[in-house]
């Protein structure tokens, strides 16, 4: 729904004035003009590609008052992806020596999250204090994108070492965090 909304403010922005006036002014190139800013403002290939597969549904809807199809001349272009590798070990350590150095905290956690656990940067940040339990060494996990797929339930995985010394050198910084309840606590590593 959000990604509908957004496409339909972005092209009636996009559109200005001919938005406002009958179907029949809507051609062709205001749909080509508009892949080309959606390409432009940074958006993904993917949101760009399904942008294109909703243009072509208002463009057919379109043609069925004007009878002309204002997205026949979209293409859903072939993009080369580039493989995405894995950081190595050197590139974590100098990532998180900069954030050390930046005195950003909060962001090496951040990242000691994502890199230790797999999970997606936005769930990752949706993390909160009582998803951590340091005294058996686990994480309370609730996926959101692929919350839709299971249960809803939150599903219990093991923290990483690095990640659970970091977590309760943090605990110990901050005793009051409902994970540090057992500042000394030590799980047992499976």
């Amino acid at each position: 729904i959000w990604t509908v909304s957004k496409l339909a403010e972005n092209l009636l922005e996009h559109l200005g004035a001919a938005a406002t006036e009958s179907l029949s002014g809507i051609k062709p190139g205001h749909f080509n003009s508009f892949i080309l800013e959606q390409r432009r403002r940074g958006y993904a290939t993917m949101t760009v590609k399904l942008d294109i597969k909703l243009l072509r549904a208002l463009g057919k809807a379109i043609a069925k008052e004007t009878g002309v199809d204002a997205a026949a001349e979209l293409q859903l272009e072939q993009e080369s992806y580039e493989a995405r590798a894995a950081y190595t070990e050197a590139e974590v350590r100098q990532l998180l020596a900069h954030l050390q150095s930046l005195g950003e905290e909060e962001w090496q956690t951040l990242v000691l999250i994502i890199i230790y656990t797999g999970l997606r940067p936005g769930d990752a940040v949706r993390m909160r204090h009582g998803d951590f339990d340091l005294e058996k060494g686990l994480l309370k996990v609730r996926p959101g994108k692929t919350s839709r797929y299971s249960d809803g339930k939150p599903e219990s995985k093991p923290l990483h070492r690095v990640l659970w010394q970091h977590l309760q050198a943090l605990a110990e910084k901050q005793p009051h965090t409902p994970a540090s309840r057992r500042p000394g606590a030590t799980p047992q590593w499976r």
